[in-house]
């Protein structure tokens, strides 16, 4: 009688083990956690591969989509991943993608999930700047597992782009790190170009005021074309500084459009296309 209640009570500890463990593989353990499969990892690295594996020369035409500001907006990303491939296929080639910032709202894992599941479609690559809403809860630390450093440069037919997080309230040190900016920017004589790339733009109220002048002054040194930001969920082109320095402010998605610049030789020119 007791060995056949102990078969019994082995049988319930396997069966309510065998449960939980199986409900367990359907329950996310906290909105925080940052669980990633490995093709959801690294992703600016990988497409960095991509976009050096073109082997574009200074003297070919470069040409790259802009978008910006995408969260909560769904069904536009779905709708301007596909106007984005349509162009690439139909009118002119486009090289890469980048993405100015506000992947997400909350800065939530599920959010980085969903943005990416639409835009793994393009069928160029692409690339994602952090943006301030990206930053919240453990935001940055997703960001990146998924898309790597917040400050990273990269060379391309003879133009060579910084992109800078700028995300100055988000964070308890100086942001932008200028000293990276200074670096990176130190050898644009090498280059035909050089692109500079935020999410808050150095003329906003969310970009620190202490290092504002410093940055509009490395653009000017450095003869940048475009300094080239979202943030502001309007579409822009101005002087904010009246000091001859052209900045280009990316739309937000929601107002259905996106921007292609083409780069020919040391002449740069934009388009603003809606969707």
């Amino acid at each position: 009688m007791r060995a056949l209640f102990l078969h019994w009570c082995r049988l319930l500890l396997l069966s309510c083990g065998y449960l939980l463990l199986n409900s367990c593989e359907q329950i996310d353990f906290s909105p925080y956690q940052v669980i990633l499969e490995s093709e959801q990892r690294d992703l600016n690295k990988k497409n960095l591969a991509r976009i050096a594996a073109l082997s574009l020369q200074p003297q070919d035409t470069l040409r790259f989509g802009l978008i910006s500001d995408n969260q909560r907006f769904y069904n536009e990303l779905e709708d301007v991943v596909k106007a984005l491939n349509a162009y690439s296929a139909q009118e002119k080639r486009l090289h890469f993608v980048i993405n100015c910032g506000d992947l997400t709202d909350f800065g939530l894992q599920e959010e980085y999930v969903w943005q990416l599941n639409r835009t793994k479609k393009l069928k160029m690559p692409y690339l994602a700047i952090i943006g301030n809403h990206d930053c919240v809860a453990n935001g940055k630390k997703i960001y990146q597992a998924m898309y790597g450093p917040m400050d990273f440069t990269f060379e391309i037919a003879g133009s060579k782009f910084v992109v800078l997080n700028t995300n100055s309230l988000e964070f308890s040190y100086p942001v932008p790190e200028m000293e990276y900016m200074r670096q990176t920017m130190a050898n644009s004589h090498e280059y035909r170009n050089l692109f500079v790339l935020s999410h808050v733009p150095p003329f906003d109220t969310d970009f620190n005021k202490d290092l504002k002048a410093e940055f509009a002054q490395l653009l000017r040194i450095h003869q940048v074309p475009y300094s080239i930001h979202g943030h502001q969920h309007n579409f822009s082109f101005s002087q904010p500084f009246q000091d001859g320095q052209d900045y280009l402010v990316v739309d937000t998605i929601q107002n259905r459009n996106f921007i292609v610049v083409t780069v020919v030789g040391k002449q740069v020119s934009f388009q603003k296309i809606d969707f």
